[in-house]
């Protein structure tokens, strides 16, 4: 309770209870304020102290959350879990990678001789890649047919680049 007599320029004088008296603010008891007003810090630290204590034996006697069950994983063959996008399914060179150059529909001729498969016809570009023979990748074109032979001449494998 604030109480003065004084104009507002120089009111000084408080009231505050003090156990079972009433101080007057001032020069001569600027000692018991003090007092008061570590008594209300102190009891406010002991009551939020209490609190805090409450709070947490309070929640000690709570039975402990269930662990977390993540939901099983769903996976649907020929659906990409990761994208959701359609998967190839296609046996054969789509195992290993993406079928750019269509090597898949020159299979037949894994057997046959290089004269054989220049016979086909086929329009899209090809390479013959003979045993010990260099690659390079700097002419890597994934949309080139390269037939593997044997030292025989005879196709092994058909890839693409």
């Amino acid at each position: 309770m604030i109480s003065s007599g004084f104009p507002a320029a120089t009111a000084t004088a408080a009231r505050v209870r003090i156990g079972s008296s009433l101080c007057q603010f001032g020069p001569s008891c600027a000692k018991h304020g003090r007092i008061a007003t570590r008594e209300t810090a102190l009891m406010t630290r002991v009551t939020t102290t209490l609190g805090l204590l409450l709070a947490l034996a309070t929640a000690a006697c709570a039975p402990a959350p269930e662990p977390y069950q993540p939901p099983p994983l769903v996976v649907t063959p020929g659906i990409d879990p990761v994208t959701g996008q359609p998967i190839d399914l296609t046996p054969g060179l789509n195992d290993r990678e993406p079928d750019t150059c269509h090597a898949a529909d020159y299979q037949y001729l894994k057997g046959q001789n290089q004269s054989s498969v220049t016979a086909a016809g086929i329009t899209r570009p090809t390479r013959f890649v003979t045993p010990g023979g260099i690659v390079s990748q700097e002419e890597y074109d994934s949309f080139r047919i390269n037939f593997h032979l044997d030292p025989a001449g005879t196709v092994v494998r058909i890839t693409c680049g």
